[in-house]
């Protein structure tokens, strides 16, 4: 699923810092609040991504920009007129500042009847508390009604959470070795797959699966051989990555059945990721999402998130642990159940300073300069001209920019 167009304002990013011009947090709760299960224990997936976004300051700041200048749209959010913002900002001040357990369930179960579920269809189905729903699924409806009701409004958008994603096309002939751009993409979430059964993976291996992904069938625009495609991310402000935990298991049958790859996925506090450019970006972990369960269809989300004050708690529901050290996230089970991972962007970015390999940078439709001496499809490649913009074709013999010889 990839963001709307919008006609809108133009997009603002606010600080991304706890503290604001409109927000502070100094007499924040240390870690915020649980919320209750409401009528139905099967909701844990919209408590899982709630904390996650409340937990995200970016986010946080935007809503208290702009939240109270309805214009009297929403009768300047008194009663059931409430639009999404207004709602959005009351759930966030009683979730940090509040004391009554109640009245904080109270505005989520507002927001959640009136705007997040209600006109939800998943499979033709109106989405209903009693069954259970993917979290990565609930996080697009919630950044769905985000954008829906800042059009209607016509409110500057919120374009942190939009990932760009630019595609190139990589010729496996070595008689060729075109390097040609290919397509611009967009995203909201990074759904990594795991392409080996390594148990012990970090999160830029994830990313590196990401940015190689095999899946597309593409042929050279010069030699039409087969192409491999690969990727490179404009590095977002918050960076949502789902492990690709689900899949299919063959039985005795003959048949397959639903099954979910416990591979262990380590995670740390702070990073500087790879994201195919040539400078890495430092990023920090907001929250992380669990699933506990033998299939990803069924079983159960928790979250763990950090506080303004740079705490750690867990939250299962309406059970919170106050105490969490991050160290304790980093056990064999959590690593095994792990499946939402939120990093919020501090930058600044440090050319080199990566915790992976490095990659190639298309931003655009920029010039894409690839490193000297990089290793492609098994071959070492030197590059030093730039590539033609995404919509020329990159052909033998132009000086727009392809490969030399390999070494």
């Amino acid at each position: 699923m990839s963001p709307k167009s919008s006609k809108n304002k133009t997009n603002i990013t606010p600080s991304r810092d706890w503290d604001s011009t409109n927000n502070t947090f100094k007499n924040a709760n240390n870690m915020g609040y649980s919320f209750s299960r409401g009528t139905s224990a099967k909701v844990c997936y919209r408590n899982t991504v709630m904390v996650l976004l409340l937990h995200t300051p970016i986010l946080v700041n935007w809503v208290a920009n702009y939240a109270g200048k309805c214009n009297g749209k929403c009768a300047k959010g008194k009663g059931n007129s409430k639009c999404f913002l207004c709602g959005l900002q009351t759930l966030i001040r009683s979730y940090w500042f509040g004391k009554r357990d109640g009245l904080r369930d109270s505005h989520l179960e507002y927001i959640w009847e009136n705007m997040l579920k209600k006109d939800w269809i998943i499979n033709g189905k109106q989405v209903d508390d009693n069954e259970e729903q993917d979290a990565s699924e609930f996080l697009h409806r919630f950044l769905d009604v985000l954008e829906e009701q800042s059009q209607r409004l016509n409110w500057p958008m919120l374009d942190a959470f939009n990932i760009e994603i630019s595609r190139y096309q990589v010729c496996t002939n070595p008689e060729c070795k075109i390097v040609a751009p290919w397509k611009q993409d967009k995203a909201r979430v990074l759904t990594c797959s795991f392409q080996d059964n390594s148990s012990n993976l970090g999160v830029q291996d994830l990313i590196r699966n990401y940015l190689a992904d095999t899946g597309y069938e593409q042929k050279c625009q010069s030699c039409q051989n087969n192409a491999d495609v690969r990727s490179t991310i404009e590095p977002p402000e918050v960076l949502v990555l789902q492990a690709g935990r689900a899949g299919l298991k063959p039985t005795a049958r003959g048949d397959v059945v639903p099954h979910k790859f416990c591979n262990e996925v380590n995670f740390d506090e702070e990073s500087v990721f790879d994201l195919g450019g040539e400078e890495g970006t430092r990023y920090e972990l907001c929250g992380a999402g669990f699933h506990w369960g033998r299939t990803i269809q069924q079983g159960h989300y928790t979250v763990a998130a950090k506080g303004p004050s740079g705490r750690w708690a867990e939250i299962n529901d309406n059970k919170l642990s106050k105490d969490t050290s991050f160290e304790e996230l980093q056990d064999s089970k959590h690593r095994q159940n792990v499946t939402l991972l939120v990093y919020r962007k501090t930058g600044p970015v440090e050319k080199g300073a990566t915790n992976g390999s490095p990659g190639s940078s298309i931003h655009g439709d920029q010039p894409m300069v690839l490193h000297s001496n990089v290793e492609i499809c098994g071959q070492e490649w030197e590059f030093s001209q730039q590539l033609a913009s995404a919509s020329v074709p990159v052909l033998p013999g132009s000086t727009d920019g392809h490969g030399k010889n390999a070494k």
